[in-house]
Parts: C-alpha cells; structure tokens; sequence
C-alpha cells in the first residue's frame, strides 16, 4: 500500500499542485495506470501526467469527470 506523506497545510500551497498531489496518490492507491484512467475519462495518459504534474489546470466540470472515474468523492481530492 501506497503510504501518504504528510503535508503542513498551515504552510500555503497552491490549489493545483495539491489537487496534483492528491489525484496521483490516489490513482496508484487504487492500483490505476495512467492509461487506465485516461480510457476512463476518455482522453490521453499525457493528459493525466499534466494533471498530476500540475502543468495543466482542471475546470469543475472535469474534476467531478476525474472524481467519478476515480470511484471518490470530491472532497477526497480536495482540501475543503
């Protein structure tokens, strides 16, 4: 299993590189390549790989996309 780091949220991050964070956790907790999720959501592996490497930013309509393919609620992804 996958263990999680642990992060001082007193200590400002931003938005995307923690979304980034959490969406690559959570992909390999679950056992998921990259390609698996991208045939979930219908788009490439290098799509995800932006995502989680935060190059690439997410609109709320995907991320709840991300959030069902993932089998999660939003709030697991997000940090409120």
């Amino acid at each position: 299993m996958i263990q999680e780091k642990e992060y001082n949220f007193s200590v400002q991050m931003p938005l995307s590189n923690y979304i980034a964070y959490k969406l690559k956790y959570i992909r390999k907790s679950k056992e998921l390549s990259r390609a698996d999720l991208a045939k979930r959501l219908e788009v490439t592996a290098n799509n995800i790989g932006q995502l989680e490497d935060g190059s690439r930013g997410i609109s709320i309509n995907k991320l709840q996309k991300l959030c069902k393919a993932l089998g999660i609620k939003s709030s697991e992804l997000l940090p409120f």
